[in-house]
């Protein structure tokens, strides 16, 4: 496997003998295994610097294990012990691959600090260190594995949200859009790829609401011309896209200035993308938004970060604060323009891929003059 093969040159150009891998993330990455997003599983995986990567599960979970794993899959038999009995069975494997001391990498930002203490006295002969940055920077550059199925995740987002959002009209409450959303995902996922695993994460926030996007949707039922922020999440055999619009409740007139600013937002947002590509640094595409602002007088009104990485989570590399960091095909992201308005807060979010040529807006649409 490239991945494990390029993961295992850098534990071995930074020092460690093996890595343990406990988040559902890398779970997946690394093995194959993909599990209920909701769910934590006694499950790890085991990478030692030189030899055979492992993935270690429960019984329950033996017959899942073994039709998804890509690498070899040893199990163990629960206990009342719990996370014990998952951390004697690592350091059993580790020591097959011959790693009963030395440096041992993990996840600090997923391990709770109960989890950690406990590795910390079964593999007493080994010091663990933090992981987190080597493996973002692997896992950053997407292959064409998982470039396809992050196309498919914006091909889903784009066509549900097209059929979700005629639902939003005056008398239809939050919860009616954001089902329709929902069912759109799951129905016209089930409909072209029978075989995938699909996951919808959506809110539909209206009225007040649109001033504070981090809200949850509810049965709120929306009034004509108010302010009505959509957004769509949607995996793709585990891969993010992310899809999000500033609308306006059909049949009456929008709060002053809206249709102005979300017109503004677009064009910035365009301006943004047009300035990614291979080689481009992310600071070169924030100043293409700044300045696409300034012209109309908005930038001020800017409000949240204009980039996310996208992956098998919504909130990886490259991060809007790394404006020197030069973009490679097969990067993944987010692109973004919120304004803070008096009131209310309008924008939108597109799903972009890095190719070897340009920035390729996956979701995006064409823009209002």
């Amino acid at each position: 496997m490239n991945r494990v093969r390029a993961f295992q040159e850098e534990l071995s150009r930074r020092g460690f003998d093996a890595a343990v891998m406990t988040s559902i993330e890398s779970l997946q990455y690394f093995t194959g295994l993909h599990v209920y997003t909701f769910y934590s599983p006694n499950s790890l995986a085991v990478i030692p610097a030189r030899g055979e990567p492992v993935l270690v599960v429960v019984r329950a979970d033996e017959s899942l294990a073994r039709a998804t794993s890509r690498v070899r899959v040893e199990t163990y038999a629960p206990s009342p012990q719990g996370f014990r009995a998952t951390a004697a069975r690592c350091r059993d494997v580790l020591a097959q691959a011959g790693v009963s001391k030395g440096r041992v990498g993990l996840e600090f930002g997923w391990v709770s600090v109960e989890r950690y203490r406990v590795l910390e006295e079964t593999l007493a002969g080994c010091v663990l260190d933090d992981i987190t940055g080597p493996l973002a920077e692997i896992r950053l550059i997407k292959d064409a594995d998982e470039q396809a199925a992050f196309r498919g995740a914006t091909e889903l987002a784009k066509v549900a949200f097209s059929q979700g959002i005629q639902r939003l009209c005056p008398g239809a409450s939050e919860l009616e859009v954001k089902s329709a959303l929902d069912c759109a995902v799951y129905l016209e996922g089930a409909r072209r790829w029978p075989d995938a695993i699909l996951y919808a994460q959506t809110n539909v926030l209206t009225g007040p609401k649109a001033d504070r996007l981090h809200d949850i949707s509810s049965g709120r039922v929306m009034r004509a011309g108010e302010v009505a922020f959509v957004n769509m999440g949607v995996t793709w055999n585990g891969y993010w896209a992310n899809l999000a619009r500033t609308l306006v409740v059909p049949g009456g007139e929008p709060p002053a200035g809206a249709h102005e600013a979300i017109v503004a937002a677009e064009h910035a947002q365009r301006a943004t993308v047009e300035s990614l590509g291979p080689g481009r640094t992310l600071g070169h595409a924030a100043r293409a938004a700044e300045g696409a602002l300034a012209v109309r007088g908005l930038a001020e009104r800017r409000t949240y970060p204009l980039f996310r990485g996208l992956g098998l989570r919504t909130d990886e590399r490259p991060r809007a604060l790394e404006l020197d960091f030069a973009l490679r095909p097969g990067v993944c992201l987010a692109a973004q323009i919120y304004l803070h308005m008096d009131g209310f807060i309008v924008g939108q979010t597109d799903s972009v891929l890095i190719t070897e040529e340009r920035a390729e807006l996956l979701t995006g649409t064409e823009i209002r003059e």
